[in-house]
């Protein structure tokens, strides 16, 4: 695999780890507007598309897949952390106390730890067949953050437990292999394609 296009879903109408809410309408524009960029950025190019399965990123993903005529194919593995039990209800309500290191740190019941998402995520990536020369997935801010991470080959704990990379929504990260087999990130979160757009974060 020689690049990596990575996107944040669209605004949606709720927040958080698993919670399943769809897209706002500005996050409908947001997705239109990405799969426009994306026809341009993809002209020619031989790739696969991939997705987290919450609503919020599969239909990010279906409206990008109209502009780019590509189906998207959706894998839970990609969703983000798991808040446990709060993960339909507001995730930061009830947390259990901080009884090892914040990377090992369970917050709630039937959650996952950081090392438990990092893993999931990484034996994702890892295990996949990614002989093509580009893939473009379609995921949620911490999954990205991962990803970066996965791309780069950042495995040591005292990086991953500080490392954070801002990701808009339908924001595109490009990661690249140059000439010489190096990885790099030739774009981090750009949003320049939904100028003009009500931009906001929550």
């Amino acid at each position: 695999m020689k690049d990596l296009i990575l996107i944040r879903h669209g605004e949606a109408e709720g927040i958080g780890g698993w919670n399943d809410y769809p897209l706002t309408a500005l996050g409908k524009r947001q997705a239109k507007l990405t799969g426009e960029r994306l026809h341009q950025l993809l002209n020619q190019k031989d790739y696969r598309f991939y997705s987290s399965d919450l609503v919020r990123a599969r239909e990010t993903a279906e409206i990008i897949g109209s502009f780019i005529n590509k189906k998207t194919r959706l894998f839970k593995e990609l969703r983000g952390i798991h808040h446990g039990i709060v993960s339909n209800t507001n995730p930061f309500v009830r947390q259990l106390p901080i009884k090892e290191s914040r990377f090992d740190w369970i917050p709630n019941d039937q959650a996952e730890s950081m090392r438990m998402f990092y893993q999931r995520v990484y034996s994702f990536m890892d295990h996949m067949d990614l002989e093509e020369s580009t893939s473009v997935i379609v995921t949620h801010a911490k999954t990205l953050t991962c990803l970066v991470n996965w791309w780069l080959g950042i495995t040591e704990v005292h990086h991953l437990n500080k490392i954070i990379y801002q990701s808009d929504f339908c924001s595109i990260s490009y990661l690249t292999t140059n000439a010489n087999g190096y990885r790099k990130i030739e774009r981090l979160n750009d949003i320049s394609h939904l100028s003009g757009t009500n931009y906001e974060q929550s």
